[in-house]
């Protein structure tokens, strides 16, 4: 009877423990514990303990893997430090709000824009903005330079510049 292990006990008609259920294992004891599986024998725990495991997320989508075993409730995973400090609201388009910060950034935030002059031609003509600007606020459209003289014949001789 040595080796022999008891997962349950009987006084009587009264059952006093019952182990012949349970379903814990090594792997579900804290590392360093005991306690007896559901043939009597004692089970030396194997689960380790990671206390107060934590870390820190710094992409989209990123992920922190929390390990197998025993945490203490201590741990916690963020937002990295550095990240967190990019989530200002200037850095947040106006009125949408990323994780309780509402953005301040306007529409237009950073953006230059060009006013620019044509003159008519006879050739149709495509004015796209310049190096260094982002788009075309105005137009600035010329007038025809149109001259009219008198000629030799009495009436007027029409010139019309740039056709």
């Amino acid at each position: 009877m040595a080796n022999e292990h008891i997962n349950k006990v009987t006084f009587g008609e009264r059952t006093l423990i019952d182990l012949t259920g349970d379903t814990v294992g090594a792997a579900d004891v804290l590392s360093g514990k005991t306690a007896h599986g559901a043939d009597g024998a004692p089970l030396v725990g194997a689960m380790p303990n990671v206390g107060g495991a934590g870390g820190t997320i710094s992409t989209i989508g990123g992920e922190y893997s929390i390990a197998a075993g025993y945490h203490d409730g201590t741990g916690k995973v963020a937002i990295d430090a550095t990240e967190q400090a990019k989530l200002v609201p200037a850095n947040v388009r106006e009125n949408v709000t990323v994780l309780g910060v509402t953005g301040t950034m306007s529409d237009t935030e950073g953006v230059v824009p060009e006013v620019a002059s044509v003159t008519p031609t006879v050739a149709a003509q495509t004015r796209t903005p310049s190096a260094g600007y982002n788009y075309i606020s105005q137009v600035n459209v010329a007038a025809i330079p149109y001259v009219e003289t008198d000629n030799a014949a009495g009436g007027k001789t029409v010139t019309i510049a740039g056709v």
